[in-house]
């Protein structure tokens, strides 16, 4: 549909002067046309994706404003909409029916400001009514989180023919009344209704909960409200609360006798409570009910695998992983046996292809194990992140080869941080292997242009004291990818610790350009300034070391740095206020008298030995560096270093 501005119709909450019946003659197949049915409040910032995916495909769109501020009806009426105004009622289903009553064509496609179209299905609506003898159509919906992740797969009726009298009912969770045959169609549209702000869930949350509650006051033994007040607390994660209402859905449905299948997802609330609460046994008996309720539950096949592999009961994990997979396989070529049912569990294969590759293994069926971590990593879509774990998992079971596969892929993928590295790294050293820089020479060779290499590569030659070298290879680290922010840092350690404190000043500098959020910086140049004895300088880069930016123990650092300053500069009054702060943080009495270099350094000397009991080991050195300078005549490094090594011991 071509965006073309229209005027809009404004009307009050009355009913719509139009028709009440249009039944369309189901014969002509080739003259079927779709009405576009929403209802909105404040959705400028979603309802352009929303519409922008479906506008090509419907005949018109039509949309019911419950009260915008924002630019919400400037927006639908930009895409061509017919907007009506009715003042919100706290009725979700009598809105939903206001937007049906002003649609003028064959079919209603119901749709809200928070989903979209999948673009490649979007093109085969026309088609699809087309061809359909159904009065009304499920369309396949996929929740997604706010990771991008899918939350749940269900089917819903979102598709219906007008004029047969088919209306919304319920006040919060409407449904429609359907007539006549339905049938299950392959549409797919995206709901992003989890892609909220946590201020606009608690909003959301507190708002359906009130409605809910407030509707169970009126009719507290209607099984479905309970269900819908179980799920909300469910997914704000009150999950006692989810229990205490699921179950009392379930009890209801029990002394009613209602075989509804909808009713299957309040045992995935109930049995996923459980789960989360660690009680198993409880988890594992609703999963066991949910099936002889409804036997492809695919929810509960999910949760059992991940009961027995908790347990360590690997046959029986394996039985109901495959059952699970079995179920999900048919529900992909039979959509309409999922029926309306709500699958957290239906976009979760991957899960189970990675439990089933850790059973394999802890079996020691290594060869099984590879095959299912393969189908886990492509049934998830190949990410990143998967195949860091894998390589990973391989590495903490010391198994290189494996993991060097894994690591190699993830490289491939775009991998180019140092955390797996590292982990390398630590593995090398740890196994004892005298060739830890070897290990990690053939990775240099290997993947040359890859910059966390080379400081990694630096680390191990600075641990096997060729500082030069590892000059050499920061340096080419940060030539390959200056983004590496600790480079920068451990460069000017290695300047500083071969006296070229010059050169670790630059390495600073460029750093503090680079990563201009980081005021942590400023604390390292003050340091080496004043170990250039340029106090002035120091002063003026702890004042750009904003507090507000910096860590507690990186506050109490620039205290430490400031009575440096202070110290050299004859500014007493300021090192006094840094000592009290430091000393009332620690917890000691402030109520002392100094009246001279060696009282002060006694007093830094004591603080520094506060400091190693709170095994805050940079923090004590740096008092310990300070009270040297101070009074050095009166302190023994080698009473710090043994203190050192008594309190790390």
């Amino acid at each position: 549909m071509a965006k073309k501005k229209q005027k809009n119709r404004k009307t009050s909450n009355t009913k719509a002067n139009v028709p009440t019946t249009r039944i369309k003659s189901m014969a002509n197949k080739e003259d079927a046309t779709i009405s576009l049915c929403m209802m909105v409040k404040d959705e400028e910032e979603l309802l352009p994706q929303c519409l922008e995916s479906i506008k090509d495909h419907v005949n018109e769109i039509i949309i019911v404003d419950t009260g915008s501020t924002d630019r919400t009806v400037e927006i639908a009426e930009s895409y061509g909409a017919r907007v009506y105004h009715h003042p919100w009622e706290n009725d979700f289903s009598k809105h939903r029916n206001q937007s049906i009553q002003y649609a003028s064509n064959d079919w209603i496609l119901i749709m809200d400001a928070d989903e979209e179209f999948f673009p490649e299905d979007a093109v085969k609506i026309k088609s699809v009514t087309k061809e359909s003898d159904a009065n009304f159509l499920y369309l396949k919906c996929y929740d997604l989180e706010k990771t991008g992740k899918v939350h749940g797969v269900f089917n819903q009726v979102r598709l219906f023919r007008n004029g047969l009298g088919m209306q919304y009912a319920n006040q919060v969770h409407n449904q429609l009344h359907t007539i006549g045959k339905g049938a299950y169609c392959k549409l797919r549209f995206r709901h992003y209704g989890y892609d909220l702000s946590a201020e606009k869930m608690h909003q959301k949350h507190l708002r359906t909960t009130s409605l809910l509650q407030q509707k169970i006051q009126e009719n507290p033994e209607d099984p479905y409200l309970h269900h819908q007040l179980a799920a909300s607390y469910s997914m704000h994660k009150e999950f006692a609360k989810a229990i205490d209402e699921g179950e009392l859905a379930l009890r209801l449905v029990r002394q009613k006798g209602i075989t509804n299948t909808f009713f299957v997802t309040s045992y995935y609330t109930v049995s996923q409570g459980y789960f989360v609460s660690g009680d198993l046994d409880k988890a594992e008996k609703v999963c066991r009910e949910a099936l002889d309720f409804f036997e492809m539950d695919l929810n509960s096949y999910h949760f059992l695998a991940a009961i027995y592999f908790k347990r360590r009961d690997l046959n029986r994990c394996k039985e109901m992983s495959h059952k699970y997979l079995e179920v999900r396989e048919i529900f992909e070529k039979h959509p309409e046996k999922m029926q309306g049912i709500y699958f957290n569990s239906y976009a979760k294969r991957h899960e189970i292809y990675f439990g089933l590759a850790c059973v394999h293994f802890l079996e020691e069926s290594y060869e099984k194990a590879e095959q299912y971590f393969q189908k886990a990593f492509d049934e998830e879509g190949r990410p990143l992140t998967m195949a860091k774990n894998i390589s990973l998992f391989y590495l903490e079971q010391k198994m290189d080869k494996p993991a060097l596969k894994w690591l190699d892929i993830a490289y491939n993928i775009g991998y180019r941080d140092a955390d797996l590295l590292e982990k390398f790294k630590d593995y090398y050293v740890q196994k004892g292997l005298p060739g830890a820089g070897t290990k990690m020479k053939a990775l240099l060779d290997a993947y040359p242009s890859w910059g966390a290499i080379w400081t990694i590569y630096g680390d191990i030659q600075i641990t096997e004291k060729d500082i030069s070298e590892a000059v050499k290879s920061y340096e080419k680290s940060i030539t390959l990818d200056p983004s590496h922010m600790g480079t920068y840092k451990k460069l000017s350690l290695v300047y500083e610790e071969l006296g070229d404190t010059e050169s670790a000043i630059v390495s600073c500098l460029k750093y503090s350009k680079l990563f201009r959020d980081d005021k942590s910086i400023y604390l390292r140049l003050a340091q080496l300034y004043l170990d250039q004895q340029y106090p002035e300088k120091a002063m003026a880069y702890l004042e750009e070391a904003e507090d507000g930016c910096l860590s507690e123990p990186e506050k109490t650092e620039k205290r430490l740095l400031g009575i440096r300053v202070c110290w050299l500069t004859g500014d007493v009054e300021n090192l006094i206020i840094s000592l009290e702060q430091i000393m009332t943080a620690l917890g000691m009495n402030t109520n002392v008298t100094i009246d001279s270099a060696e009282g002060l350094g006694q007093l830094l000397y004591d603080i520094s030995e506060r400091f190693c009991f709170k095994k805050q080991w940079h923090l004590a050195e740096m008092a310990f560096r300070t009270a040297t300078q101070i009074a050095p005549e009166i302190l023994d490094a080698n009473r710090f270093t043994d203190l050192l090594a008594s309190a790390r011991g």
